[in-house]
């Protein structure tokens, strides 16, 4: 996915797409999930809902949704009616999924050609040590296998952990079948925080303050809009509420107002364009010794956002200096 970035002679950001979870159902109970999907979760987005959002987010102006979860084609009606309505915007379609549906290569091919002719445009599958609990590995091979007869361009995620000879195994099967494989380290966030035990990948504060390319406007099933789809969809609500990486709550008001909103913040254009660790530093100045990195490091850049964007105790204190930030960046 293209980096956010500001259009020429403009200090808006421009947000290229639109992520949906419409729900957190899945048939898996993956022990590293950091949204704890599973197959016990019951909210959701109405269809009707989702429908109005992707005709909002090709007024925006957008290019892409990706339709997330949970497991979206656990409800297949669903992704093939926001398929056709994003096609029928003029939008393209992501599906990232498990693949648990491609029990054959033949089921693969049927059911990637019946969305292919809705309007999908990619893949994103997901798989590693924890999905393959629950989801062979075959399948996913069957679907990328179906993709590359099909032409849909297909990629995927692989989670992992440190000195993790499972993320060797799984890369190399794979890598028969695509050469568009993303490897992410797991963080201690939602089930994954049950995994504390194990030997998570650190990272040094300097890598973890970069800016970060994930940052599209993202609509969880309890109807918050966030920044991303990481640590903002699984805040607690009453944190999430004050958090700047919730943009709004689409029972309040439209997804347009929220996104456009958000694209002339300028607190949220430092934060996108330069990262956390250029506002840390804007805040140091109004404040020396507001905040102090964890000299054992992070979890990757999305630990680093939670402790500081999504803690009560800090978020406090850097609410009253929000404004004169905002006032130097305008």
């Amino acid at each position: 996915m293209r980096q956010q970035q500001k259009s020429p002679g403009s200090s808006s950001l421009i947000f290229h797409e639109l992520k949906i979870a419409a729900r957190w159902t899945c048939n898996a109970l993956c022990a590293h999930c950091a949204v704890n999907a599973g197959p016990g979760r019951r909210e959701a987005l109405g269809r009707d809902q989702v429908l109005s959002c992707i005709e909002e987010a090709a007024a925006l102006g957008m290019e892409t949704i990706e339709l997330t979860g949970g497991e979206p084609l656990l409800r297949p009606g669903d992704v093939l009616a926001f398929t056709s309505q994003a096609h029928a915007c003029g939008l393209g379609v992501r599906l990232d999924t498990n693949a648990f549906w491609a029990w054959t290569p033949d089921l693969a091919r049927r059911r990637l050609a019946e969305l292919q002719q809705h309007g999908l445009t990619s893949v994103i599958f997901s798989t590693d040590r924890f999905h393959q609990v629950f989801i062979p590995l075959a399948r996913v091979v069957n679907a990328l296998e179906a993709c590359g007869e099909l032409g849909i361009p297909a990629a995927v995620m692989v989670c992992y952990l440190e000195d993790d000879p499972s993320l060797l195994e799984t890369v190399a099967v794979l890598h028969e079948h695509t050469a568009r494989i993303h490897a992410q380290a797991v963080a201690p966030y939602g089930r994954a925080a049950g995994l504390l035990h194990e030997r998570l990948v650190r990272c040094p504060f300097s890598r973890a303050a970069t800016p970060c390319s994930g940052a599209a406007p993202t609509i969880a099933p309890d109807g918050r809009v966030t920044l991303c789809c990481a640590p903002p969809m699984y805040l607690p609500v009453e944190i999430a509420r004050i958090s700047p990486l919730v943009l709004g709550w689409l029972d309040q008001e439209p997804l347009a107002r929220i996104v456009r909103r958000a694209q002339e913040d300028p607190f949220l254009q430092l934060l996108v364009t330069r990262g956390l660790g250029a506002v840390l530093a804007r805040l140091e100045e109004l404040q020396p010794g507001l905040f102090q990195p964890r000299p054992e490091g992070y979890f990757g850049s999305c630990d680093l956002c939670v402790q500081v964007l999504g803690s009560e105790a800090l978020l406090s204190r850097i609410a009253p200096l929000l404004p004169s930030v905002q006032g130097e960046l305008s």
